[in-house]
């Protein structure tokens, strides 16, 4: 055989296993049926743990708003409320950047639950709630507008305003019967 042509063979040979190599070095092993399995299990550690194998710098930004959404929920759950607010902030962030508007509504509500579940951040979640309320009466929405009258509900309660906090409960349980809406948070899911 031509000696150029062994290492021309030689040379293709080569590119294409560093080629491979590089591909399954370099590519994301990620199974997401088994991070929304574990999620949707109950299965929060396990769930975290697949999570932090995505990789965010190959996603879409809606993807990556998605996974801090993910990961500030799961924390929050796990009880670290300080990380979590600081992911489920980025989470409004990028959907802020993306100008989409009922999940920035959701990762509010997220910073909310995150806000009322710990005493060490000391930040005012009022402003909040009357961010969410505002959007709520723009856009005709019953459903946010109850879970808005359940938060103002309960920020009058831990204020121990009492008149107020049975106020906004009974709003709240008013809308609800009148919309069959429930107090539940939608399901997001990374594409």
């Amino acid at each position: 055989m031509d000696k150029n042509l062994i290492l021309h063979t030689k040379n293709r040979f080569f590119i294409l296993v560093s080629i491979l190599l590089t591909s399954i070095l370099y590519s994301q092993d990620i199974d997401l049926d088994k991070f929304y399995y574990s999620y949707d299990t109950k299965n929060y550690q396990k769930a975290l743990l697949e999570l932090t194998q995505i990789d965010t710098l190959d996603i879409s930004n809606y993807d990556k708003a998605t996974w801090f959404y993910y990961h500030a929920n799961i924390l929050s759950i796990l009880d670290k409320q300080d990380i979590a607010y600081k992911s489920a902030k980025k989470s409004e962030s990028l959907y802020e950047s993306l100008d989409k508007q009922s999940d920035i509504i959701d990762a509010k509500f997220l910073i909310l639950d995150i806000l009322s579940h710990q005493n060490s951040l000391d930040i005012e979640i009022k402003p909040i709630i009357d961010e969410i309320y505002l959007y709520a009466i723009k856009n005709n929405d019953s459903n946010i507008l109850q879970r808005t009258q359940f938060r103002y509900g309960h920020w009058y309660s831990r204020k121990y305003i009492r008149d107020s906090a049975f106020y906004y409960y009974q709003n709240a349980h008013d809308i609800a019967s009148v919309s069959y809406t429930h107090l539940t948070l939608p399901t997001k899911r990374i594409v």
